[in-house]
């Protein structure tokens, strides 16, 4: 991956979790209360086609 798109991916990483949450509350009615706080996940893992969450 080229540095730059790596930078910029490290930079909208949190604000994208942030927008994908709102707009999970808006379409399930879920509070934000029920998702984390944070992105449970690096975006190292994120970007790794074999990474499986546990």
């Amino acid at each position: 991956m080229p540095p730059s798109l790596k930078l910029y991916l490290e930079t909208i990483f949190a604000e994208c979790y942030a927008q994908a949450v709102k707009q999970t509350k808006a379409e399930t009615g879920l509070s934000v209360e029920s998702f984390p706080a944070s992105f449970p996940y690096q975006l190292s893992e994120v970007i790794n086609d074999e990474f499986l969450p546990q």
